[in-house]
């Protein structure tokens, strides 16, 4: 059991995937965020782990044709 409860966990995307955030997002059924989204590749890698992306210095809509 968590001493507090927690409503979501934020993540750096370099450290994806993993143990914990497996967890969290299968047993727990809690969002995991990542954090700091730069570039196309690192974007595709966060929609496999987590549920909700922090960007820095790059535009997805700029992926929409």
């Amino acid at each position: 059991m968590l001493a507090h409860q927690i409503f979501f966990v934020s993540y750096n995307v370099h450290h994806l995937p993993n143990p914990f955030v497996s967890f969290v997002r299968e047993k727990l059924d809690l969002p995991v965020i990542s954090w700091t989204v730069r570039d196309a590749e690192m974007k595709k890698h966060s929609d496999l782990n987590v549920d909700q992306i922090t960007f820095e210095g790059f535009d997805p809509r700029a992926l929409v044709a």
